[in-house]
C-alpha cells in the first residue's frame, strides 16, 4: 500500500513539474536566465477545522456491530502545507499543493451495538497526507485587496491507529486507505508588498475515508471525513 502511494505521489509530482516546465522554457528562449515568471506562484498554507460531518459505519458481523454513534466530531484536525503554482489569462490560476494532517482524531461520546451493549468515550486517531490540485479565479477590488474563488480534486491518503474505548487503550488495529478528494473555498487576500500577499480562507473539503481494523479481523469502522475549515496563505510571486 505505502509503495502504491509513492508511486502515486511521484507521478502527481511529475504532472506537476510538466505543467510548470514550459513557463520555464518561455523564460529561457527570450535570453534571459533560466527561471520562473512573474506568473508563477509559491504558497505556503495552514487552515484548522471549524465544523465537521464524519459519517461512520461498521462492517463487523454479529452481535459487536456498532449501529448507533453519538456525537462524532473531528479533533485536533490541523493542515500544515504548500504549493507551487501558475496564474494565466485575466485573473485565472491553478496550483498543485501537498499538505498534512497529524495526530488528528475522530471521537465520539460513544456508541451502542447491535446486541444492545453501550459503550463510553472513543477516540480514532489518524494521520493524513494530502495532494490536490485548485484552480481559481482571483478578483482585485483595488491594488492592496481581493477576492478569490477556488476547487480542487486530489488524492488523500489516510493511515489510522489502534483506538481507544472508554479506558481501554489500543484496542483494534489501524489500516492505510487512500482516495480521491474534492474541495470548494473562497478568500480575502491582502498585499503586503509588490511581490507577497496575504490571504485568509475558508473551504469545505471532503477528505475522503479513514478505515481501523477489529483486532480478530479485516471488518472494522469506516469513518468518511468531511470538514469546513479556516485557514491562512502565504502567497509570494516569483
Amino acid at each position: 500500500m505505502q509503495k502504491e502511494n509513492l508511486l502515486k505521489l511521484s507521478a502527481i509530482a511529475l504532472m506537476s513539474a510538466a505543467l510548470m516546465a514550459p513557463q520555464i522554457a518561455k523564460s529561457d528562449a527570450h535570453g534571459s536566465e533560466p527561471k520562473f515568471t512573474d506568473d508563477m506562484f509559491g504558497e505556503l498554507r495552514i487552515s484548522t477545522r471549524v465544523a465537521d460531518s464524519v459519517d461512520l459505519s461498521d462492517s463487523t458481523v454479529g452481535s459487536g456491530r456498532a449501529v448507533t454513534f453519538n456525537n462524532p466530531e473531528l479533533d485536533g484536525f490541523t493542515s500544515y502545507g504548500f504549493a507551487i503554482g501558475k496564474k494565466f489569462g485575466e485573473n485565472a490560476f491553478y496550483s498543485v499543493g501537498l499538505e498534512r494532517v497529524g495526530s488528528a482524531k475522530v471521537k465520539m461520546d460513544g456508541f451502542t451495538t447491535s446486541g444492545g451493549t453501550s459503550y463510553g468515550t472513543t477516540t480514532l486517531p489518524f494521520d493524513m497526507r494530502h495532494i490536490i490540485a485548485e484552480i481559481g479565479v482571483i478578483n482585485p477590488i483595488n491594488n492592496t485587496f481581493d477576492i478569490m474563488f477556488y476547487g480542487g480534486l486530489g488524492y488523500s491518503m489516510i493511515e489510522t491507529d489502534k483506538y481507544t474505548v472508554g479506558t481501554s487503550a489500543n484496542q483494534g488495529r489501524g489500516d492505510d486507505t487512500s482516495g480521491t478528494t474534492f474541495r470548494v473555498g473562497l478568500g480575502a487576500g491582502y498585499r503586503l508588498s509588490e511581490k507577497v500577499r496575504l490571504v485568509g480562507t475558508a473551504q469545505y473539503t471532503d477528505y475522503g475515508e479513514a478505515f481501523v481494523m477489529n483486532a480478530a479481523d479485516v471488518r472494522g469502522v469506516t469513518s468518511e471525513i468531511k470538514a469546513t475549515e479556516l485557514g491562512l496563505r502565504l502567497v509570494f510571486d516569483f
